[in-house]
């Protein structure tokens, strides 16, 4: 093991966890307000099927009218490690969070320090730079403004005609899902979509503190020949996929009006109600 391989193991204390989940439950009741409709995770009215049903939908109707289509399969690195703190006060600055609840915020994230077992003894503590604490009631809700970050680039990139989305009708497209750090791009199959998804995850990068693994994201088409895709991977350093693939735990891209598309679904609602 390397390590890049570790992991942290936080130690949330009682008093911390009764204030970070009054917070929570303040930021809880205005964050879909705030949040893009493209994000899925953590929000009230809004559901992991629901992003499954909408690219499963989408991918069919391309393949139902032979039109080509790419999407993205987007592999974050120990994504809320390494959320930027800085970047994150901003952007609650920019989706209208005042001065005095983005000092609470800052106050909740500098407090926490972190000790390195070294041969099973704790070193002396140190403060933590960036990243957000695993077991705290916030840090879901803080991953989401950090993950609109993304939206707006991919939003501005459309409105410069960098990228085109997948038609869905006339004047409505989907360039983009994201249920937290599992995020898919979508475009039309061509060299500027390949040129703007590397351009806006590279600058997404850059601000957000966010680490991507090109090497283990994954790059699939809708009708296209299997030599574009190729080239089009290598061109992001990425792997190169086949329909259908598992997006959340279910598949997409298969045959919806086959049994067996819906069995792994099924399974899962029984499992859940079962419990």
């Amino acid at each position: 093991m390397t390590l890049k391989e570790y992991r942290p193991v936080s130690m949330v204390g009682s008093l911390y966890k009764i204030l970070a989940k009054v917070l929570a439950n303040r930021l809880r009741k205005v964050i879909g307000k705030v949040i893009s409709i493209t994000q899925f995770a953590f929000l009230e009215g809004r559901q992991l099927i629901d992003s499954v049903l909408a690219l499963n939908e989408l991918v069919h109707d391309l393949k139902r009218r032979k039109e080509i289509g790419i999407l993205f399969k987007v592999d974050f690195e120990k994504a809320f490690d390494s959320v930027d703190w800085d970047y994150l006060d901003s952007m609650q600055s920019s989706l209208g969070f005042r001065d005095k609840w983005r000092g609470w915020i800052q106050e909740c994230l500098t407090s926490a320090s972190v000790s390195i077992l070294v041969n099973g003894s704790p070193t002396q503590e140190f403060k933590m730079q960036k990243g957000l604490r695993q077991g705290d009631a916030l840090s879901p809700y803080l991953f989401l403004i950090a993950a609109e970050g993304l939206h707006a680039l991919v939003h501005e990139a459309e409105k410069k005609n960098l990228l085109t989305g997948i038609a869905v009708v006339r004047d409505l497209s989907i360039s983009h899902l994201q249920f937290a750090d599992d995020t898919i791009l979508l475009g039309e199959a061509s060299l500027k979509s390949i040129r703007a998804f590397k351009f806006i995850l590279r600058w997404f990068e850059i601000i957000s503190g966010l680490k991507i693994s090109f090497s283990k994201s994954t790059l699939y088409g809708i009708n296209i020949e299997e030599n574009w895709l190729n080239m089009a991977a290598s061109t992001l350093n990425s792997k190169c996929g086949h329909l259908p693939f598992l997006y959340l735990g279910f598949p997409v891209g298969g045959n919806p009006q086959h049994l067996r598309f819906w069995k792994l679904m099924v399974e899962k609602f029984r499992s859940k109600l079962a419990t």
